[in-house]
């Protein structure tokens, strides 16, 4: 599968960038108050959670997700949650392998699945009037994966060139090098793809124990968006699941001291250096997410913002350069990402300082704060266009927190004041960071 959203806390602006268009508070409230009365959660009697939301325009986005990933892995079994992810739609112990993925895809449809740090999740988008036979596969190949050992082995030669070929991205292998610097023991500091060592001696019966552990009904989070019967499709949930266990994954201790300032500095072959500076932030759950979100558009993402105008524009001491602030479950991390030459690293890291030192004293402008709303909220307009976005929207939030942020995050947004970017910024963007840097090879020079 796909492994689209692994690196979801790094720069997953689909969920974080939300909002809705400019249009006053008071029509922003009854947008939101309208979102409140179709989307609705339901909790079955094993603890399946069921969050729909109907649209009558004839397509339908049916997603399970399932609160694990690479979070709740240890060194032992580091990206076993998405070795799993390419298992599921390899054949239930009824299906044959691929049947789902050709069926789905003759009528039209959509079919695929991600993992991240905190959780994993599967999906399909099809015309409604198919819906419920893709949904009969899919819940099929969830709940009764034949785990064939030899389609195992062909998966395990899959992931593990997944995990050579991620040393081609910078980005997304340089989100890896300042996790694994930023976190001391919690972990959030591996990659969720995994190591080679560790993929290639996965036993199908550590597979199959993970499964057994962490794919439990209490775990569950099901999201139906579009043309649908809610009644029905309640009715149809319940009976895919006949009982089952709780789950008995222990929940993670609280990470606040977990964050160390380390700093790692590795050649690669690419033309540039590229580096990352973090620190630890709050989790999706904090009230202070909103205003670290308004600070991080502010500070770095495009081409008025604060980094781009003065670290790039004025000083030219990169060629790109920008901000992010991951919301997770548990603490994540605000980065400043930048590609830059080698020479410049020195000068650039000062510049860096300077800016955000001006911003901890200072504060933004009330214009600047209106300017990074109105980027919010069109943002959020242009990324819950489809059904499908909507259930991603949902069902993320619903599996690291609860779908009803999703609903407010609109107005909390509009909350945020000038007093409340200074704040954050004071409050979280302290000490030395943490550090990663990839510069290229002296070989390739």
């Amino acid at each position: 599968m796909k492994n689209t959203l692994k690196i979801m806390g790094f720069s997953f602006l689909f969920f974080f960038i939300a909002g809705c268009a400019s249009t006053g508070k008071q029509e922003s409230m009854k947008y939101v108050q309208k979102k409140e009365e179709v989307a609705r959660k339901a909790t079955l009697n094993n603890g399946v959670s069921l969050i729909t939301k109907e649209i009558g325009n004839g397509v339908t986005s049916f997603s399970v997700w399932f609160k694990t990933g690479s979070r709740n892995e240890t060194d032992a079994d580091s990206g076993i949650s998405h070795f799993i992810e390419h298992l599921i739609f390899k054949g239930s112990k009824t299906g044959k392998v691929n049947e789902l993925s050709k069926n789905i895809e003759s009528l039209g449809g959509k079919l695929n699945g991600a993992t991240s740090k905190d959780f994993t999740y599967y999906y399909f988008t099809i015309a409604s009037k198919f819906a419920d036979t893709a949904m009969d596969g899919m819940m099929d190949c969830l709940l009764n994966p034949a785990f064939n050992a030899e389609e195992i082995e062909k998966e395990r030669k899959v992931v593990m060139e997944e995990i050579v070929r991620k040393q081609d991205n910078p980005y997304g292998y340089l989100y890896e090098k300042i996790s694994g610097v930023s976190y001391q023991t919690h972990p959030y500091r591996r990659p969720v793809i995994g190591t080679k060592e560790v993929i290639a001696n996965l036993s199908r019966e550590t597979l199959l124990k993970y499964y057994s552990e962490h794919y439990t009904p209490e775990n569950t989070v099901i999201v139906a968006v579009g043309d649908f019967d809610y009644k029905e499709l309640t009715e149809k949930i319940r009976k895919y699941f006949k009982g089952g266990e709780k789950n008995r994954s222990l929940p993670l201790v609280n990470i606040k001291k977990d964050f160390i300032n380390g700093k790692i500095e590795e050649e690669t072959a690419f033309k540039q250096t590229y580096m990352a500076n973090s620190w630890l932030a709050p989790s999706v759950s904090n009230p202070d997410n909103y205003a670290m979100d308004v600070l991080a558009v502010a500070l770095g993402q495009g081409t008025s913002s604060r980094l781009y105008r003065q670290v790039k524009e004025n000083r030219q001491l990169c060629y790109r350069i920008s901000a992010n602030y991951s919301t997770m479950k548990d603490e994540g991390l605000f980065i400043v990402q930048g590609e830059l030459d080698y020479k410049d690293k020195e000068k650039y890291k000062l510049a860096l300082r300077e800016e955000l030192e001006k911003v901890k004293k200072e504060g933004i402008l009330q214009a600047e704060l209106d300017k990074v709303i109105t980027m919010i909220e069109n943002n959020y307009i242009y990324d819950h266009e489809t059904n499908e976005a909507v259930c991603q929207a949902l069902g993320y939030y619903e599996a690291v927190a609860s779908y009803k942020q999703e609903l407010t995050y609109v107005d909390k947004i509009r909350a945020v004041t000038v007093e409340d970017v200074k704040r954050v910024a004071e409050k979280y963007l302290v000490g030395e960071p943490a550090e990663a840097v990839l510069k290229e090879s002296k070989e390739n020079k």
